[in-house]
């Protein structure tokens, strides 16, 4: 026999779960996650957060490697507001060189703004880049992949290697988040089945992060 206190802690986890699968249905039926609508709304909030507009440690290490790369031209998969676009050109990289693309448009207009009319900023979709073969001597990403399921992020790292000439990046999350939009892929395989070789990788999970770097040539 059951005592009070565990008839209540069963009734408090039923009720838990109740709520989780009503969430999740709900969810569903307005249509789940649905990239440009999602970031469309929540560019306002992103903007806004102080933490979003700070510089971390993994900037360093980026700004290290397109340093390194000496590319003529760069660009930014899911550029969202133009932070990281912003840093590079404070740091003494051409506007000009600088790409940025997002799916949202709403977040692209944020960045005309953050970043000034230099760059060029266009709105596209990871999964079908509106670029030519090798058009870029640098691309990387920076908590982008994360947000891309899993039926889709072949198709998106096959994208984004193409439009790749010589040094590719990404910054990722490395541990499952609490939400329906934030997805952990195996990307040492993504890689590997994309024939390409990864010339250095580190993980920080003290900030949960994973760090690739790629060379294509």
């Amino acid at each position: 026999m059951r005592s009070f206190h565990q008839d209540l802690f069963y009734t408090k986890s039923t009720n838990n779960m109740l709520k989780k699968t009503v969430k999740n249905i709900v969810w569903k039926i307005k249509g789940g996650y649905e990239p440009q609508r999602f970031w469309d709304a929540f560019a306002e909030s992103l903007m806004n957060d102080p933490w979003q507009k700070k510089i971390h440690p993994q900037h360093a290490w980026l700004l290290q490697h397109v340093k390194e790369s000496h590319p003529q031209t760069i660009l930014e998969i899911g550029c969202g507001f133009g932070r990281n676009i912003r840093f590079l050109i404070k740091n003494g990289f051409k506007a000009e060189k600088i790409t940025g693309i997002d799916i949202s448009p709403v977040m692209i207009q944020k960045a005309k703004k953050f970043v000034g009319d230099k760059v060029q900023l266009h709105i596209g979709d990871i999964r079908s880049l509106p670029y030519d073969d090798n058009e870029f001597d640098f691309v990387f990403t920076h908590g982008v992949f994360m947000h891309v399921s899993p039926q889709d992020v072949q198709k998106a790292m096959k994208e984004c290697l193409r439009v790749t000439k010589k040094d590719f990046i990404i910054i990722e999350q490395n541990y499952p988040a609490d939400n329906r939009y934030t997805f952990v892929h195996p990307y040492k395989k993504l890689f590997t089945e994309n024939k390409v070789n990864i010339v250095e990788y580190m993980s920080d999970n003290h900030i949960g992060l994973d760090y690739y770097h790629v060379k294509i040539r």
